[in-house]
């Protein structure tokens, strides 16, 4: 319980407005996830998300993005970095296997890139906030990424960089 930083045990007196028990609907079940600060401007609502529940792996579950916090939060065990909540709404919630609190894979699909060319994420250097793509004579080619995976960097074909690197293949 809340005021006393613990469960509620037997003998407890508690007020009479406090909830001892609540009961979920599962017909109405959805998963609350994180997002890490470097995927989150890669998130928006209405994305659609695969779903697997660790405890049946083997099937997959529709979902959509409907909410994603603007307020990020440190979550110690993670590391330093900052994580945004999601909230994803289960399409059609199996409630014979699915249960609140269990363990969930989630899978974004975003949408296809257009009119960006995908460098890959070996080719980029970093040198404080700046990056950088070397040319085929060691130029460093300045890049402005405007998104990117754990493979590729996304760099507009309208920047000046696009241009000259693509002019280079």
């Amino acid at each position: 319980h809340a005021w006393f930083g613990r469960k509620i045990h037997v003998g407890d007196k508690l007020p009479a407005t406090s909830p001892v028990l609540q009961i979920p609907d599962l017909d109405t079940l959805e998963v609350h996830a994180f997002v890490n600060e470097s995927d989150r401007h890669l998130l928006s609502p209405g994305l659609p998300v695969r779903l697997r529940l660790d405890a049946d792996p083997r099937s997959s579950h529709p979902g959509e993005i409907v909410e994603i916090q603007e307020n990020g939060e440190v979550v110690e065990a993670w590391g330093k970095a900052t994580y945004f909540p999601v909230r994803i709404r289960i399409d059609a919630p199996d409630p014979s296997i699915m249960r609140p609190g269990m363990s969930v894979q989630c899978t974004v699909s975003l949408p296809p890139l257009e009119g960006v060319l995908l460098v890959p994420l070996e080719r980029i250097e970093v040198e404080g906030y700046d990056r950088f793509v070397r040319g085929k004579d060691g130029e460093r080619i300045p890049v402005v990424p405007s998104g990117s995976n754990d493979f590729e960097v996304a760099i507009p074909l309208d920047a000046p960089a696009a241009g000259r690197l693509w002019s280079e293949r």
